[in-house]
């Protein structure tokens, strides 16, 4: 309980829910193609909503689709080779993020404005 007042800038629940529809979507849509192509497309549309969403206090949303992609992405290449499970043992974190390409940054940067001080614009929602 901090007592200070700051922007809520984390992105609604609904906004969280549409890019993983939209992930599995665009997944299941190049189930033929191959897993680095697929998670290439998977890569585009998660590099323009993470930058989107990415500042100030949204590490919780952006931590969680990080996680829900991951899975996605690891079911998708599990059920290319015709096997069960996500691969957790089969395919490490570099293979995913590094071979495959998944989109992989999703730092939160704190803006300017929130480390100057300045009084923030938009919606105030007070720390309890």
């Amino acid at each position: 309980m901090t007592g200070t007042w700051y922007p809520n800038t984390s992105p609604r629940r609904k906004k969280v829910t549409e890019v993983l529809r939209r992930v599995r979507h665009v997944l299941r849509d190049n189930r033929a193609l191959a897993v680095q192509a697929a998670v290439g497309e998977v890569h585009a549309l998660m590099r323009g909503w993470v930058n989107y969403f990415r500042w100030a206090n949204s590490y919780q949303a952006l931590d969680g689709v990080k996680h829900h992609v991951e899975l996605k992405v690891r079911r998708f290449a599990a059920k290319r080779a015709k096997r069960g499970g996500f691969g957790w043992k089969r395919w490490s974190k570099d293979v995913v993020y590094g071979r495959w390409g998944l989109f992989g940054d999703y730092r939160v940067k704190y803006s300017a404005v929130l480390k100057a001080g300045l009084p923030p614009s938009g919606t105030i929602t007070p720390v309890r």
